[in-house]
């Protein structure tokens, strides 16, 4: 037989237990005089297709003088306008930004005579190709086939001078606009969770669920839902998603 503080001890842990799940869920039965209600969470979820894209292919074109540059980056220029018509694109999809000259360096240090030693200047001409569609799909297809910018001398720079950065640089942008028409529908279901979240709960306790006392809408959100660690942009597919707090009352 247990004495009576061991039983209060065990009485204690189980109600923890309990509480702790309650927590864990969102759900939370509270006392107001003699008007019962609970709180619960509701989720609405949709996986869905971006429905804008963005391509930005930023390059490079070098030379020994100016002039030899100037005449690369005309080529370089060219063969980007036509691999992107070759993918499917029209002139109304892409547009090239201002060309920037400058130079890059090649030097030592001379210890004797304590300063910088140049040993070759190398003319550089650098723009990039903004492409953008509706046609999402295109957009990723082209972006997979950059091989053959490279098999013409291309060189795709970015946005640090040939580092890590390229990678992020190259990749298109998945953009969704027309997020708002699905807020209705995702508030909708959301509601429809937390009801019944607030059902089952209520049925387990012997009551019924009543109106609601009290609503928070909660934040929408748009989440890649391929890895947490990059962008939603990064994906062509985006996971939209909201967590609504609603209060029933219970009868």
């Amino acid at each position: 037989m247990f004495d009576n503080k061991t039983f209060n001890t065990l009485i204690f842990s189980a109600a923890v237990v309990t509480f702790g799940y309650f927590i864990s869920n969102g759900l939370i039965f509270f006392n107001s005089g003699h008007n019962k209600s609970v709180n619960v969470k509701g989720l609405g979820e949709r996986t869905i297709k971006a429905d804008q894209a963005f391509w930005s292919i930023s390059f490079e074109s070098e030379g020994n003088t100016f002039e030899e540059a100037r005449k690369k980056f005309h080529q370089d220029s060219e063969s980007l306008r036509q691999f992107l018509k070759e993918q499917g694109f029209t002139e109304n999809d892409f547009s090239f930004s201002p060309p920037v000259p400058s130079t890059k360096k090649e030097s030592f240090y001379d210890d004797k005579r304590h300063k910088d030693i140049t040993t070759k200047t190398t003319h550089v001409i650098s723009s990039k190709v903004t492409v953008q569609s509706t046609n999402v799909e295109k957009i990723a297809s082209a972006s997979k086939n950059t091989t053959a910018l490279l098999d013409k001398g291309i060189i795709i720079a970015g946005k640090n001078d040939h580092n890590y950065n390229v990678r992020q640089e190259a990749n298109p942008r998945y953009i969704l606009t027309a997020f708002d028409k699905y807020r209705p529908e995702l508030l909708a279901e959301a509601v429809q969770s937390a009801r019944n979240m607030a059902s089952k709960l209520a049925q387990d306790a012997g009551a019924k669920v009543g109106s609601i006392i009290n609503a928070d809408q909660g934040n929408f959100s748009i989440q890649n839902p391929i890895s947490s660690n990059d962008p939603e942009e990064a994906s062509i597919t985006k996971k939209i998603r909201v967590v609504s707090h609603l209060t029933y009352e219970l009868l």
